[in-house]
């Protein structure tokens, strides 16, 4: 079952000017962002996922979180439900930008609020999420989605946390990392722990650069 994000977006997927503080996604301009992610339902091996349309929402379709070093992202970020949601296991749909170089180190933490006011923190690492740029997966990370834009191969990991109560009525986000920019693009619950594995079949893309020109054929 999707989560409602509505109330905690606080950013689009298409940003038109870089650097301006003010863009979607990692505000790196239209050359770099992720406005190809289409709005609506994306299934993965039975997990759904709910991707808000930005037309729908104000402009903001996805969770933006920054670390202290970048900090004109949002320092945290809290869905509250309109009532509690079943489910035992969480599922994130998510990338990073600025990576860590261990996948050891703590990425963020997400906070569930319950329906009896207790609370279950899950620690995000980077064994649960990688780069949105030339996705790879890892142990808890499955590339969930993938596409390119006119910089790079994108892309969008599904991970897997089982909680120790259910019913969780509030789920917040906040970073840990100074340098590195977690984006949230989905968030569901469900019954069953979702099994991922670093090795996967995954679609190869490749994009204009240095070594690869396009080639007309009449």
């Amino acid at each position: 079952q999707p989560l409602d994000l509505a109330g905690a977006a606080n950013a689009g997927f298409s940003d038109e000017i870089p650097e301006d503080r003010k863009g979607g996604w990692t505000d790196q301009g239209r050359e770099n962002d992720l406005r190809a992610l289409p709005a609506g339902t994306l299934n993965r091996h039975g997990t759904e996922f709910f991707i808000l349309s930005p037309e729908k929402n104000g402009g903001r379709s996805c969770i933006m979180l920054g670390g202290k070093h970048r900090m004109y992202f949002a320092h945290t970020a809290e869905a509250p439900q309109s009532r509690p949601v079943q489910g035992r296991f969480l599922y994130l749909l998510h990338a990073i930008a600025w990576p860590p170089g261990n996948s050891r180190t703590g990425i963020g933490t997400v906070e569930l609020v319950h329906a009896d006011r207790s609370v279950t923190r899950i620690a995000v690492t980077g064994a649960d999420v990688g780069n949105w740029w030339n996705p790879e997966p890892a142990s808890n990370a499955e590339i969930a989605w993938t596409a390119e834009n006119p910089q790079s191969i994108i892309g969008l990991y599904a991970s897997s946390f089982e909680l120790r109560k259910a019913n969780p009525v509030s789920v917040a986000f906040t970073p840990v990392n100074p340098e590195t920019v977690w984006m949230v693009a989905g968030v569901s619950l469900g019954d069953r722990k979702a099994t991922f594995s670093a090795e996967q079949e995954r679609d190869v893309y490749v994009v204009p650069n240095r070594e690869w020109l396009p080639l007309e054929v009449n």
